[in-house]
């Protein structure tokens, strides 16, 4: 089985959901076909292909090599364009994808995302499209929408646009084969029939780095250090920075009052600089953006803390978490999807108010940080891993198949 992955950024090093979402496609299919990767927008750096993965291709679409054009290009969809993703399609871009679609042959074509559906569109003529939608769009925008206070008319009026550009992808695209990350998604969406489950997933741990794990969790708890508060996430995503807001302005400074040495740190990808100066000064917060691993990080949190109120598809800062042996408190939305358990895997607190003194309670419960770390961890290992994304994925290109040769 040969297996073309378009995906709109290069999916390695993974820096945020998006992508993590991009590579572990990409690993499960690696695992039982030939994959070739194929990206609109090269991360900056040397070449980052980990040597052990022996990919056909991973090439790089690009885009007009003439500036004023490319200028005015980006001008365009910044301030005209109903949607940011419109800056993803060029005929230069279209002209190179028609020509490898039309010199290989490729049995699936997995489109990473549907903003790229006029790539999908394309591909549609040479080979089986399947598009990874992640989760239902348009939901997310709508939530995003009425988030929004009604006096910030410039927000407002972008979002509404963004709304219902997603409205009106999801009916271009409605035909084509899907993949969503949980059953909830899939429930939101009407073409049911034509979309498979596909969970987010994380690369297992070796026996050495499980190890590595506990030893750490065991260390921090014996040690009775200060409460530190870790939220991982891309920071130009709205949702998340409705979440870090809120940490920000109500649930830290509540905690701080009982623990005046608790530390707060946001980690994330494109944090924007209106961000960084409405929330870099505050006392004992400190905000990481475009940093080279998040590994650290969650070696040096007591907690990750994900207020999450809007948003779709399952959280991967919270399988983050659970391999790395962080306790994680979050809300009923921000599990959404995830096979978790309230007092079990985690701690799921929805009332705001009283966050500080869940996290304080946590961090002062030995045992029960144990017990959610070994629980969290098992399950992160026998649901989470590469494996059971590749089966899935397996699984479900095998039914498409079948229904195509059915017709």
């Amino acid at each position: 089985m040969k297996i073309l992955f378009l995906c709109i950024t290069e999916p390695y090093p993974t820096m945020s959901g998006g992508t993590m979402r991009d590579w572990q496609n990409i690993l499960a299919c690696h695992s039982f076909s030939d994959v070739t990767v194929c990206f609109l927008n090269p991360k900056l750096g040397p070449e980052v292909i980990p040597h052990n993965y022996d990919f056909d291709d991973w090439i790089e679409i690009a885009d007009s090599e003439n500036r004023a054009l490319v200028a005015f290009s980006n001008f365009w969809n910044r301030y005209f364009s109903p949607h940011w993703s419109l800056s993803l399609w060029s005929l230069t871009r279209a002209r190179h994808f028609r020509k490898l679609l039309r010199t290989r042959e490729f049995d699936f074509c997995v489109i990473e995302d549907q903003v790229l559906w006029k790539y999908a569109l394309l591909a549609s003529k040479h080979s089986i499209v399947v598009i990874d939608y992640h989760n239902h769009q348009s939901a997310v925008e709508k939530e995003v929408l009425f988030s929004i206070p009604k006096h910030q008319i410039i927000e407002l009026i972008s979002a509404l646009r963004a709304y219902l550009y997603m409205i009106f992808v999801e009916y271009r695209i409605r035909d084509y084969f899907g993949f969503v990350c949980s059953k909830n998604d899939m429930l939101r969406r009407k073409s049911n029939n034509k979309t498979w489950v596909v969970e987010n997933c994380l690369e297992p741990l070796t026996e050495l780095e499980r190890e590595r794990v506990l030893s750490t969790v065991s260390r921090k708890i014996a040690k009775r250090t200060d409460i530190s508060i870790l939220y991982p996430g891309s920071l130009d995503y709205q949702p998340n920075i409705l979440a870090v807001r809120q940490l920000c302005r109500q649930i830290f400074p509540n905690l701080r009052k009982r623990c005046p040495h608790a530390t707060l740190t946001i980690v994330g990808k494109r944090a924007p600089q209106y961000l960084l100066r409405e929330l870099g000064d505050l006392d004992g917060v400190e905000i990481k953006s475009d940093v080279p691993s998040m590994q650290p990080f969650f070696e040096k949190a007591s907690c990750m803390c994900a207020p999450l109120t809007e948003g779709g598809g399952t959280r991967l800062k919270i399988l983050e978490s659970f391999k790395y042996g962080v306790p994680v408190i979050t809300t009923t939305k921000g599990c959404e999807g995830l096979l978790v358990n309230n007092g079990q895997h985690l701690v799921v607190e929805d009332d705001i108010s009283i966050y500080g003194h869940k996290i304080e309670i946590l961090h002062k419960d030995h045992e029960l940080r144990r017990r959610l770390i070994v629980n969290a961890l098992s399950l992160f290992e026998d649901s989470y891993a590469y494996d059971t994304s590749a089966m899935r994925i397996r699984n479900a290109l095998s039914e498409i198949r079948e229904l195509i040769w059915m017709k």
